[in-house]
């Protein structure tokens, strides 16, 4: 994947999480001679109260 990605999205994770992430696409990508950047995509689910929210969110 470093080898032909240009941006790498992580999804929230914790960060210790994303971290490793970074790291296993950033080292190969370094040694190939390239730069990956990298961003974080959330998704925000806004309701009247916070049960209907997470009712939405776990929705199927």
């Amino acid at each position: 994947m470093a080898g032909h990605a240009d941006v790498y999205l992580t999804w929230g994770e914790p960060p210790a999480q994303v971290k490793e992430e970074i790291d296993w696409i950033r080292s190969p990508a370094e040694r190939g001679g390239r730069t990956v950047r990298f961003g974080v995509r959330l998704h925000t689910v806004s309701r009247d109260s916070s049960a209907e929210a997470w009712s939405t969110a776990y929705r199927d």
